[in-house]
């Protein structure tokens, strides 16, 4: 049973209609992109800290509002996106992508709560507190395990520089977004964090919104921590947390960031010069999807966000992107094998196989080389062939 699943090629099978999928899925992500009552939690929580003396429920109907115009948008945007990528590419082949890689992310979504299941036991056997790790976004009580962290803003983060409150913002963001950058650039560099948590969000030639694998392999992870590090940085250089800001931010990126990873909507920001320059502003829409092309060498550009891609500029590894959408997917398009599990578990099972079947002088360069490494007894179990013709890319990459 087992065999047959890993052996399983959704291309080769008639799938069922997932518009009402699509739909749940968009009522999902809008309710955790804006869940009112954790904003809340969190203005108040951080008010209490910081001595701001404003009664943020009463925001709370402002709120609801938000966040229906959010789910009206996302469902329509789902919608329309489906319709159209049908006509292009016809249902069968938009499913074989969509389908596999959606379903990816609900097995990293299972292993992240299996493995916070048994760090939260583990730790109460340890030391006999009960730490709900499994409930990361309820900030009510003591207990909650970010509760210590957000008690030491204060004390441990003091404002170093006091900027201007619109120039203390731009800052915020621009830090904030370093670490990311770094951290997505190392996944693109390093052959074990490439295979293990990165390249099936790289595998899909055709990009649905809800069809691609997760960021990062226990990415979701990361979301509240990455949101607590930027309101320590604007607690830096301002005199409070920019709480309200930032997460006003986080909803004009969660409407620009659909575009992201949704092939069909590639062009809309060559139509609208307003929307061309919100895109640049986020390094969304074409210039995200520059760095999904599969040309050699240009799935290492435009690895940040903010600031007009601020970070790649420095860095030298910015590029324009074309009017046109680029071909997609993994450098020079491979072949591989549409299935969720082999998309999700084959890196960790390629690195397993070169460990067992080379000699341990390979093994350091198997765990910490580049990309660019190959042991001399390897095996992918993503990946099935090349094609002849080979995507080059014509433009230089700053790599």
């Amino acid at each position: 049973m087992l065999k047959r699943l890993w052996d399983l090629d959704f291309a080769q099978l008639h799938l069922p209609n997932f518009t009402l999928v699509w739909v749940f899925i968009a009522a999902f992500v809008t309710y955790q992109g804006l869940n009112v009552a954790l904003l809340v939690d969190y203005f108040e929580l951080f008010g209490r800290f910081f001595d701001l003396h404003t009664d943020y429920s009463a925001y709370r109907s402002v709120m609801y509002v938000i966040a229906f115009l959010l789910f009206a948008y996302v469902l329509a945007f789902v919608l329309v996106n489906e319709q159209r990528a049908k006509a292009q590419i016809g249902r069968d082949r938009l499913y074989s992508i969509a389908i596999p890689h959606f379903l990816v992310n609900l097995i990293d979504l299972a292993l992240v709560a299996a493995v916070l299941l048994l760090v939260q036991q583990g730790l109460k056997l340890a030391t006999g507190r009960e730490l709900r790790l499994l409930a990361l976004t309820d900030v009510s009580g003591p207990s909650h395990p970010l509760q210590g962290l957000i008690d030491l803003y204060d004390a441990y983060f003091p404002t170093y520089v006091q900027l201007p409150y619109l120039l203390a913002i731009a800052v915020t963001l621009l830090l904030a977004d370093l670490p990311i950058f770094i951290l997505h650039y190392a996944a693109h560099w390093s052959r074990f964090l490439w295979l293990v948590t990165h390249r099936s969000h790289h595998s899909p030639e055709f990009l649905h919104p809800f069809g691609a694998g997760p960021v990062f392999a226990f990415g979701f992870l990361m979301l509240v921590p990455l949101f607590l590090v930027r309101l320590a940085i604007s607690k830096l250089v301002y005199p409070e947390p920019l709480l309200l800001e930032l997460v006003v931010i986080q909803v004009v990126f969660f409407i620009t960031e659909k575009f992201n990873h949704s092939s069909v909507f590639y062009g809309v920001a060559f139509r609208n010069r307003w929307v061309y320059g919100l895109f640049s502003l986020f390094g969304n829409g074409p210039y995200h999807m520059t760095h999904h092309s599969a040309r050699e060498g240009e799935e290492i550009v435009n690895l940040a966000n903010v600031g007009f891609n601020f970070w790649d500029r420095l860095f030298g590894t910015f590029q324009q992107p074309d009017r046109e959408c680029p071909p997609l997917g993994l450098t020079n398009q491979p072949r591989v094998r549409l299935n969720p599990f082999r998309l999700y578990l084959s890196g960790l099972l390629t690195i397993l196989y070169e460990l067992r079947h080379n000699a341990m002088r390979h093994w350091w360069r198997i765990l910490f080389g580049s990309v660019y490494y190959t042991p001399p007894v390897t095996r992918d179990f993503l990946i099935e062939s090349y094609p002849e013709a080979r995507l080059h890319s014509t433009r230089s990459t700053g790599r």
